[in-house]
């Protein structure tokens, strides 16, 4: 007995006396055109391997312990611990993208905070630990507007709301967060409006 069948498709021997046929032995004219759309194999890469912030942070972690990287190490644990109180405080067990970027924009402000209070008070090394960790929290960061597309965006809320005068200016970026919240920097918005 033949068991090329098995191994090479069904029907092997008669494709030579019908060449229309597939190896499973459907018509020629049922394979081509049917059947679902196929994505190119780096869309289903890339569709299968992103991860959300939350997943991403612990992973580097892990790859920052293997990597033995003391500073790196420290920046990810300190956002690990923030995201996990976080998310315990809302009863889950992770955060969706959303509320880490808000997270890490919280984290992002409270280091320059603290690199122009230590710079002020001559305490260089510890600015430096903090420059680290500003580093890696915005490596997770989507980029904020520039300035000429916050510029527009404070003209078009200045429109909407209607504001005349500087004392409205809380009119103004109460429509800009509306819209564009963790997409701009606030205080460059604010000194634009």
């Amino acid at each position: 007995p033949s068991f090329s069948g098995l191994t090479r498709g069904f029907g092997a021997e008669r494709n030579a006396v019908h060449p229309h046929r597939d190896p499973i032995n459907r018509p020629a004219s049922t394979i081509q055109g049917t059947g679902r759309a196929r994505l190119p194999q780096s869309v289903l890469f890339s569709a299968r391997m992103s991860a959300d912030i939350f997943s991403t942070v612990n992973d580097g972690v892990k790859d920052a312990m293997r990597a033995k990287d003391k500073e790196r190490l420290q920046a990810l644990r300190g956002i690990k611990a923030v995201f996990q109180s976080a998310a315990k405080a809302k009863g889950e067990d992770s955060l969706p993208d959303e509320e880490c970027i808000a997270v890490l924009r919280k984290l992002s402000k409270q280091r320059q905070e603290s690199i122009d209070a230590f710079s002020q008070a001559g305490r260089d090394e510890l600015a430096a630990a903090e420059r680290n960790e500003l580093t890696v929290i915005n490596s997770f960061l989507p980029a904020l507007a520039d300035e000429a597309t916050t510029r527009k965006w404070v003209e078009e809320a200045i429109a909407e709301s209607g504001a005349t005068s500087a004392t409205m200016t809380g009119k103004v970026m109460g429509v800009l967060m509306k819209k564009h919240k963790g997409e701009m920097d606030g205080t460059l918005a604010k000194s634009l409006a």
